[in-house]
């Protein structure tokens, strides 16, 4: 065990799990991935790709509207994340494009990381361009 965890107190070490980036599990699937800052000023872009010998990429940019999310990805098209109150006190999001099950952040995130991952999965399967 490093010295630092041991030396980090339970409540701080749940603290740290509830606030990491869900990019950060990513070696488990054998993806890499990262944010950075999207091309307009409230935007974020996130980055995910498959490494190998042909590597496989995609990235999701998302803008933040006045009633909702702007969710553009590299071939897997745009959609929109619109906000919706769930009770006097909550906020959700619904893909106005889905079921209309309304997500809180972590199941919105995850929405929006799976298409990806769903996508790098699907070319993984493919075999790659031959020239012949």
């Amino acid at each position: 065990m490093v010295e630092s965890a041991k030396l980090m107190p339970e409540w701080m070490k749940s603290i740290q799990a509830e606030v990491k980036i869900a990019t950060d599990a990513l070696p488990n699937l054998k993806l890499a991935g990262r944010f950075s800052p999207g091309i307009e000023s409230r935007g974020i872009r996130i980055s995910m790709s498959h490494p190998g010998l042909f590597v496989s990429q995609t990235h999701t940019d998302l803008f933040l509207d006045s009633d909702c999310i702007r969710c553009t990805g590299l071939d897997i098209g745009f959609y929109n994340l619109r906000f919706c109150a769930v009770s006097n006190s909550e906020i959700a999001v619904t893909d106005e494009q889905g079921d209309g099950h309304p997500m809180d952040p972590d199941q919105a995130s995850e929405y929006v990381m799976r298409r990806m991952i769903d996508l790098l999965e699907l070319r993984k399967r493919q075999p790659p361009y031959s020239r012949y």
